[in-house]
């Protein structure tokens, strides 16, 4: 055990770089880990399993067991290679399990043709029979992990789609551009696309936290101008006293 232990630790590490290490589920792993040992012996009657954990570092989950996006591809590659180990092996054991030093060719010959059908066909049911149903937990159990976390990160993408939806109609409201209750984020800038938006300081001034010198200065330079404008206006207007004929 603790040889194919051994190999299954190291075609887990050729995987990623990742540093597994093989032992017993109380040297290597916390006691969550238990339950697949629990499974494997208790409900399907194998005295010796091979529990592993999908990621080597024991890191302390905010969420519970569900790993982080970034990890279940790996680690399902990793605990997928570490199966392949164990397959091939089980196979290269019910292959010689029954051989026996030869006394002569033809008795290990007819020995063979005798018991090999039934009991390498016997060896492998066993294995098959105790080792499908672990193998399909998990892989539901890494389906399961997919999903959730696929459905986790959609939600998270349409709240944060919501929250900045709430958060640019408030803003806007505030600054006297009107929004419709439920109008959709892109048509909102649509409409922002019509707005002057070299000048958008000058439409909605400056936060209390904002630096207001540019500001102040580009209002006072269009209030200048209004004024400039107003003048040219009235000088250029005629007047509305009538014209007097100079006295000769």
């Amino acid at each position: 055990m603790k040889a194919l232990g051994e190999k299954v630790v190291a075609a887990m590490n050729r995987v990623n770089g990742e540093q597994f290490k093989a032992g017993s589920v109380l040297e290597v792993m916390y006691p969550a880990s238990g339950l697949a040992i629990d499974y494997a012996m208790g409900k399907i009657k194998i005295p010796y399993s091979f529990a592993m954990e999908l990621r080597p570092q024991p890191t302390i989950l905010t969420n519970g067991f569900v790993l982080p996006s970034a990890e279940i591809l790996p680690g399902s590659k990793e605990c997928w290679t570490g199966i392949q180990v164990v397959l091939a092996s089980q196979f290269e054991r019910s292959s010689g399990m029954n051989e026996k030093p030869s006394v002569s060719s033809q008795q290990e010959a007819n020995r063979k043709k005798r018991v090999a059908g039934q009991n390498y066909l016997s060896s492998n049911w066993r294995f098959f029979k105790h080792s499908v149903p672990f193998l399909v937990m998990m892989a539901g159990g890494t389906f399961v992990l997919y999903s959730a976390q696929k459905i986790r990160i959609d939600f998270r993408t349409v709240k944060t789609e919501m929250d900045r939806t709430g958060e640019l109609k408030g803003e806007l409201t505030k600054k006297g551009v009107g929004v419709q209750e439920k109008k959709p984020l892109d048509e909102i800038y649509k409409d922002l696309e019509k707005i002057d938006v070299d000048n958008w300081t000058n439409v909605r001034g400056p936060r209390s936290h904002e630096d207001n010198t540019e500001y102040i200065q580009s209002r006072d330079k269009k209030k200048q101008e209004t004024e400039n404008s107003k003048k040219s206006r009235a000088i250029a207007s005629p007047s509305s006293e009538p014209l007097q004929k100079s006295s000769l």
